[in-house]
């Protein structure tokens, strides 16, 4: 495949807008608690005003004609600080190709490109930043040459995502992979909320944020006890660790990993990573709420616990006979915690079906 790359011109940064969005909804994706979504007249405007801007320059790259990448350039000088020599540096602050035409070599064409330009201008050091999640980005930058040489963290204090920003990731995953589950997590969390609000001791906010996001792990495609695996991961990544807590714990009332119903989509690593973590992890009222929750939600609505252990044994053809028992004793637990018939305090918690 024949690859041009080049300065761009005003009149095709229109074109330049379609990987723009790409590259947005890819962030979206990958941090929805952060990034907006949707491509706003703010973000459709901006390349023109940074074409515009002194020391700024677009590159694009083309195949058979075909605008197929870009990237958004500047140049600056960083004075002499107390702390920073002087600093003449060639800064990457947009880097995209086309979903079509990745892994084609066009990202390679414009890093040459750069390099170029950098020297060109008289530059020997190009920077750019990056998300952590874009896993990636990050293969083909460190491939490229590039080097990290300073991090930028983050500590969620309470370690789950606000409601809102709970919210914008589960209906993410929703167009990840649509589906009964995404109603039936929404069915958990609105019992976790009505239980909670009634015990003493527990955060209704933070209850219904961690059943609506105990299934996360189906964001990434139909999947059984992959789904434990996978959300647990996703939400340690984000920075979420009560959230990813929940991810692990709700399949397994009596913290035994046999109790899962389902295939084991796994691998032999991940399922003893699992096992290990299962019994290591302290569990608390609120992964012992969410279990209950979980056993109590279909994507219609709340049901009593007799009735979703049924249908999941139609399903699957077998419940342990022990996971069953726990389920009826957490009942009983949460009716005496919060002074109430679970079955009758969740009876009008409808789902989105």
């Amino acid at each position: 495949m024949s690859i041009t790359v080049r300065f761009a011109q005003r009149d095709e940064l229109d074109a330049i807008n379609a990987v723009r969005r790409q590259v947005n909804d890819h962030h979206v994706s990958g941090r929805p608690d952060i990034f907006r979504s949707g491509f706003c007249d703010e973000l459709e405007q901006h390349i023109f005003e940074f074409f515009d801007t002194q020391d700024h320059s677009v590159i694009a790259a083309f195949s058979e004609g075909r605008l197929c990448g870009f990237a958004s350039v500047y140049t600056f000088v960083k004075p002499l600080s107390s702390y920073n020599l002087e600093r003449r540096i060639y800064g990457v602050e947009e880097f995209g190709v086309l979903r079509d035409f990745r892994r084609m070599g066009v990202a390679s064409a414009m890093i040459d490109f750069i390099k170029k330009d950098a020297l060109a201008h008289g530059i020997d050091r190009i920077e750019l930043d990056m998300w952590e999640f874009n896993e990636g980005a990050y293969k083909f930058y460190k491939s490229a040459g590039f080097v990290t040489i300073r991090r930028y963290m983050e500590l969620n204090v309470k370690g789950f995502p606000t409601r809102e920003n709970a919210e914008r990731i589960l209906e993410e995953a929703g167009k990840l992979n649509n589906g009964a589950w995404i109603s039936h997590s929404r069915v958990a969390a609105r019992c976790a909320e009505a239980i909670a609000l009634k015990c003493g001791d527990l955060d209704s906010e933070k209850a219904y944020v961690l059943g609506l996001l105990h299934d996360i792990g189906r964001r990434f495609g139909v999947s059984h006890f992959r789904h434990v695996y996978d959300g647990y991961t996703y939400l340690t990544k984000l920075g979420y660790p009560a959230a990813a807590k929940i991810c692990l714990t709700h399949s397994f009332p009596n913290r035994d990993i046999k109790d899962y119903i389902g295939n084991i989509d796994v691998s032999e690593e991940q399922y003893e990573y699992i096992k290990d973590m299962l019994s290591n992890v302290r569990y608390d009222d609120y992964d012992r709420l969410i279990q209950l929750c979980d056993a109590i939600s279909m994507p219609f609505g709340a049901v009593s616990v007799e009735q979703r252990m049924n249908d999941v044994k139609g399903r699957y053809g077998a419940y342990p006979q022990n996971k069953w028992e726990k389920n009826i004793s957490l009942k009983y637990y949460f009716s005496v915690k919060c002074g109430d018939d679970i079955e009758k305090l969740t009876s009008e918690v409808k789902g989105d079906i």
